[in-house]
């Protein structure tokens, strides 16, 4: 079942919130696109 993020504003970028089980335990990421989807890494 798909789970769901929040998208906001933080200043002049946009941000997701993910919730607990998807969250990075890293300072940075590598993030991409391929059409709808984006992709972090």
């Amino acid at each position: 079942m798909p789970h769901i993020a929040k998208v906001f504003q933080s200043g002049n970028s946009q941000a997701v919130r993910l919730p607990k089980e998807f969250r990075f335990d890293v300072e940075e990421v590598e993030v991409s696109r391929e059409g709808d989807a984006v992709d972090f890494r």
